[in-house]
């Protein structure tokens, strides 16, 4: 674990938040990682361009559930909206930051979300939501960050909504130096607060039973042995784990976790 390109160095905890997905929860989940990895945590409020452009056109309107009837809806009425969001985010991430106690920057950017990808650095890990608030109480529409991530340069956590009884760390080690990478970011965010499981080929859990790194950064995993990566097989390991967070090599889930991160059972950490 000597090797740079072997650890996980996150400079900034960067947190993409938008006008649909509950901000809250996903702020004090950056926050801790944050804190846990010693970064900086940088929030940015996006302004959904495609929602601003759909404004200003003639024929749109807007629909109320809780009313009757359709409504104006105008592109002034949305940069409004969106001060307004912003400024409560702002607040929101200065006051968990402040908690935390880990520096702390704020911008904004307008643009959909794959240009986010233009404003974030190799070396940030991008902390996103996989639905939007619930619609009509119940109903949450997913997002297209599973897609975007998977064709990302750097880490993405994806996060889910939560569920309870689910406690824990799961790593999935498929004997590449991204595997190693994803136990690196395991030890590096000290087992996210539960027990850690490392999953790996009956080879590299041999490797990893010699090895040390482990037990010199004082981290203790139950290693357990799979024999096929395959989009089924990572469903059945992570949902048997019962963990609140499982952290994949960004090759693999590219390879067979697409059906995983449409509907993942927990937060997903890629790693590449």
């Amino acid at each position: 674990m000597h090797d740079e390109r072997l650890q996980f160095p996150v400079r900034r905890v960067v947190i993409a938040l938008e006008s649909i997905c509950d901000n809250v929860k996903a702020l004090e989940i950056a926050a801790e990682m944050a804190a846990r990895i010693r970064a900086e945590l940088h929030g940015i409020f996006m302004e959904d361009v495609n929602l601003l452009s759909a404004a200003r056109l003639p024929f749109v309107r807007q629909v109320k559930l809780q009313s009757i009837g359709a409504h104006g809806f105008e592109a002034a009425d949305v940069e409004s909206e969106f001060r307004a969001l912003a400024a409560q985010a702002r607040a929101c991430l200065q006051s968990l930051a402040s908690r935390a106690k880990v520096p702390w920057s704020f911008e904004i950017h307008r643009g959909d979300r794959s240009s986010l990808m233009s404003v974030t650095r190799r070396s940030d890990l991008l902390v996103v939501e996989t639905a939007s608030k619930p619609f009509a109480r119940y109903m949450k529409l997913p997002t297209d960050w599973s897609d975007i991530s998977l064709r990302s340069e750097r880490a993405c956590l994806l996060l889910s909504a939560p569920r309870d009884g689910r406690k824990g760390t799961l790593v999935v080690h498929d004997g590449t130096e991204d595997g190693e990478r994803a136990i690196a970011a395991a030890i590096a965010l000290d087992g996210a607060g539960g027990p850690l499981t490392i999953a790996a080929p009956p080879a590299s859990i041999d490797d990893i039973e010699s090895d040390r790194k482990l037990a010199v950064a004082g981290v203790e995993a139950q290693l357990h042995r799979i024999e096929r990566f395959n989009s089924s097989e990572l469903l059945r390991l992570i949902a048997g784990s019962k963990c609140d967070l499982a952290i994949l090599p960004l090759s693999l889930a590219i390879k067979h976790g697409q059906e995983l991160l449409a509907a993942p059972p927990c937060a997903i950490l890629l790693v590449r």
